[in-house]
């Protein structure tokens, strides 16, 4: 069993947990309730930690967490509508004010 990701943010953590378990790659999440502990040990030994339970798993879920990281980073970009000239956000798949479909 192996440490792979360490944050202050337990969402954080089982965010990436869930993603490799889509995976098939079996995990681990400790420290989840070790916060009221602040104070009495040092604060990042509190902080929730991803561990892997294969070792053989571990440059896998390196791989994929630091995919998921650079394709979170490559946002898409907004879009014109050809219709109408307004700016759409990115996640938008048509047009707010004049329903024309985003195209290809």
């Amino acid at each position: 069993m192996k440490k792979l990701f360490v944050s202050q943010s337990l969402a954080e953590v089982e965010l990436r947990q869930s993603v490799l378990a889509e995976y098939g790659i079996a995990c681990v999440v400790r420290n989840q309730y070790t916060g009221i502990a602040r104070g009495e040990i040092p604060f990042t030994e509190t902080w929730p930690q991803l561990w892997v339970l294969n070792d053989a798993d571990m440059a896998q879920a390196q791989t994929l967490l630091e995919h998921g990281q650079d394709s979170a980073a490559e946002a898409p970009e907004a879009w014109t509508c050809p219709s109408c000239g307004e700016e759409i956000e990115a996640q938008f798949s048509s047009c707010w004010n004049c329903s024309q479909e985003r195209p290809a």
